[in-house]
């Protein structure tokens, strides 16, 4: 009898064990799985790091060329000002002329003035394209034409 009560807590004691057995079974199963997940996860999350290394270069090249463009942008920006600067300049400059020509060109007086003054120069300070043609080619005609027009303003 004793040895049928032992019998049955042996099969007790291993029906308890292939419990335990299966329930750990069934938790290195869990953690297998589980690792399975977090061996993918850290694959997905490698590759997610390379996409993102390699959309960083992209965009720092992009950056970089951008950053080039205005340089070149800021270049071209100082060129023109300094083009616009200097046109400045020169219209002043043309503002100035034409004012001291204006004011020349006011000391004569043509023969449509109703003053009737006429101002005459000297042949030696003021010459007419006449005269000036007359001494480059120096012929006769063009000569007496030259002199004769010299003390005429009304032709000028």
């Amino acid at each position: 009898m004793r040895a049928e009560e032992e019998a049955k807590l042996a099969r007790d004691q291993l029906t308890v064990t292939q419990t335990d057995i299966g329930t750990a079974v069934g938790a290195v199963e869990r953690v297998d799985g589980a690792l399975a997940d977090i061996t993918e996860g850290v694959s997905e999350v490698h590759s997610l790091l390379g996409t993102m290394a390699a959309d960083n270069q992209t965009q720092s090249s992009s950056v970089s060329e951008i950053s080039s463009a205005i340089s070149s942008m800021d270049q071209s920006t100082q060129q023109n000002a300094a083009m616009v600067e200097e046109t400045s300049a020169a219209a002043r400059n043309l503002q100035t002329e034409v004012g001291s020509l204006s004011e020349r060109a006011a000391m004569f007086q043509t023969g449509a003035d109703r003053s009737g003054v006429r101002v005459t120069a000297p042949a030696s300070k003021v010459r007419s394209p006449a005269h000036a043609s007359a001494k480059s080619h120096g012929s006769p005609a063009a000569k007496d034409a030259a002199l004769a027009g010299a003390d005429d303003w009304n032709g000028f």
